[in-house]
């Protein structure tokens, strides 16, 4: 509940902030993501990375001629796969993502960004041994949101835009009351998200 509160009061301070700027443009993007559980206790640790996609919105805020303000809005899957001598696990997180970033414009078709991310976590699945087990937000692998950095960079195409991101978690999203009635895998301590994300986009002006 606190982490659902923090995340609306967050929303709603953007939207607020939405007001200074005259001039905002408004975005649609989406695209597919490179996505794996990194763990800094055991670098041997038996991840790999796994396919999935994002999709959402974002306003721009003109602040100065080459510094604009942008708040991203975005429905990504993250996870990955993990393998040992006993499982073989499929791990997906569905999460609700604002992401508030700097994005400098280094040229009429080149612009790079950096910003924080904070994401609700809406849906957690995962297969273990080829068997699907689908709840609403068990804790199997997290009982908590995500929080990150994200930056990248933009192509621009006219309207159209091309663009690369990379999103590194600084949130451990193992569950540390590791408690479930699933068999699985007991996974290392510290244990973070990070994808690597391309897509395209239209903006409306």
């Amino acid at each position: 509940m606190k982490n659902s509160l923090s995340f609306i009061s967050l929303f709603l301070f953007s939207i607020s902030f939405s007001s200074v700027y005259s001039q905002v443009s408004f975005d649609i993007q989406g695209g597919i993501s490179n996505t794996n559980i990194l763990s800094d206790k055991n670098q041997n640790a038996n991840f790999r990375t796994d396919l999935n996609t994002y999709a959402g919105t974002s306003l721009r805020f003109s602040a100065e001629d080459q510094i604009n303000f942008q708040l991203d809005f975005l429905y990504e899957k993250k996870g990955a796969n993990y393998v040992d001598d006993q499982y073989q696990s499929i791990f997906g997180l569905q999460y609700l993502s604002l992401s508030p970033i700097v994005n400098i414009e280094l040229s009429k078709s080149l612009d790079i960004f950096i910003g924080p991310y904070f994401s609700y976590r809406l849906r957690e699945n995962h297969e273990v041994n080829g068997v699907e087990i689908v709840l609403e937000r068990i804790d199997y692998l997290t009982h908590s949101d995500d929080m990150g950095l994200r930056s990248g960079f933009k192509f621009k195409f006219d309207q159209f835009f091309f663009q690369m991101c990379y999103s590194f978690g600084l949130k451990d999203i193992r569950s540390f009351n590791f408690d479930s009635p699933f068999e699985g895998p007991v996974f290392p301590e510290g244990l973070y998200n990070k994808s690597l994300s391309l897509g395209l986009g239209f903006t409306f002006t």
